[in-house]
C-alpha cells in the first residue's frame, strides 16, 4: 500500500524560488504566466478565473473570506495556494507544476517577470523591493521566530513581515 504513496512523493510539484538565471524558474514562470492567462480569459463568474480567486482572498470592496487576523491564519493561506496551485496545473495541463514563490529575505526585488508592463503576470505596485525595510532584517525576524508559541508567532508573522511585504 506504501508505493503509491512513495510513487506520490516522488512525482510532486516543486516549487521554486524566483530568481534570475535558472532555467527551471523560467520553465515555472512561463507556466504560471500561461495559467494567468486562461484565468483571466475566463469571465468572473466561472470559479477558476482570476477575478474569482482575487475575490476569495479578499478585495477593495470588503468582501473576504481570508482569514487574515485568526487563528487560521497558516491554515487558510495554506489551502488557498494549494488549491490554486492546483488550478495552475488543470489549466496548463502540467500535474507537476509547483507555484513559483518570492523569497523577500534572499532577494529583495521582485523578479523581472512581474515588473514587465506589457505581462499578463503585471501589477501596478507602490513598491517593487524590499531593500532598506526593517521588516525582513535579522534583528526583527529572530524573535518573531524563536517564538515557541504557535498563536502569538501567528500574529508577529502576520504583522511582520507578512503586511509589510504584501
Amino acid at each position: 500500500g506504501c508505493d503509491k504513496l512513495a510513487e506520490a512523493i516522488r512525482n510532486r510539484p516543486v516549487r521554486r524560488r524566483l530568481r534570475t538565471g535558472s532555467p527551471e524558474v523560467d520553465a515555472a514562470i512561463d507556466l504560471y504566466r500561461q495559467a494567468v492567462t486562461q484565468m483571466k480569459q475566463l469571465p468572473a463568474s466561472n470559479a477558476q478565473s482570476w477575478a474569482a480567486q482575487a475575490t476569495i482572498h479578499g478585495t477593495p470592496a470588503g468582501f473576504n473570506f481570508c482569514q487574515h487576523g485568526t487563528n487560521h491564519f497558516f491554515d487558510w493561506h495554506r489551502a488557498y495556494l494549494f488549491y490554486f496551485e492546483k488550478m495552475c496545473q488543470k489549466l496548463t495541463g502540467n500535474a507537476k507544476f509547483g507555484l513559483p514563490y518570492w523569497n523577500w529575505n534572499q532577494d529583495v526585488a521582485i523578479h523581472p517577470a512581474f515588473l514587465d508592463p506589457t505581462s499578463t503576470l503585471f501589477l501596478a505596485r507602490t513598491r517593487t523591493s524590499m531593500a532598506g525595510s526593517n521588516s525582513i532584517t535579522t534583528p526583527t525576524l529572530d524573535p518573531i521566530l524563536g517564538d515557541t508559541n504557535f498563536f502569538t508567532f501567528s500574529q508577529q508573522l502576520e504583522g511582520t513581515p507578512h503586511n509589510n511585504v504584501h
